[in-house]
């Protein structure tokens, strides 16, 4: 798809999870933006349906894993929010990623995690109290 037919098409939505949602498309961007509490990675991915839809990755748990997974544009990626950990301060999420090969992949972008991660490490409870876009 062009960036003009992206231009053209209806402006994505933000993915907005209860527990047990599943997302499922094709990574087509991979952006940064700054939150409350620090900058977290948003995912534009472009649906079975053809419309696209924004992960934002402000919670540690999935920053961490789409960080982990090295997620990059033309990836196909599933995602599946897990809720509250049971007796934790955090919201899990199980993500699974296709990679695509360097030659199907429009560009490598990689995925910005580093900014995401404080002095006390990745993934601390604190991260998670942001609000969430829910």
């Amino acid at each position: 798809m062009s960036l003009s037919d992206r231009l053209a098409a209806p402006e994505p939505v933000p993915w907005k999870p209860s527990v047990g949602d599943i997302i499922e498309g094709t990574v087509v961007e991979v952006r940064e933006t700054e939150g409350q509490f620090s900058p977290y990675p948003m995912l534009f991915l472009r649906c079975a349906d053809g419309h696209e839809q924004i992960v934002h990755a402000f919670h540690a748990a999935l920053n961490r894993e789409l960080r982990d997974q090295g997620v990059k544009v033309g990836d196909l990626i599933a995602i599946k929010h897990l809720g509250t950990m049971p007796g934790k301060n955090w919201v899990g999420y199980r993500v699974l990623v296709e990679h695509a090969s360097t030659t199907e992949a429009v560009q490598e972008q990689p995925f910005p995690g580093s900014s995401a991660i404080n002095e006390d490490g990745f993934g601390e409870a604190g991260d998670d109290n942001a609000p969430s876009a829910t």
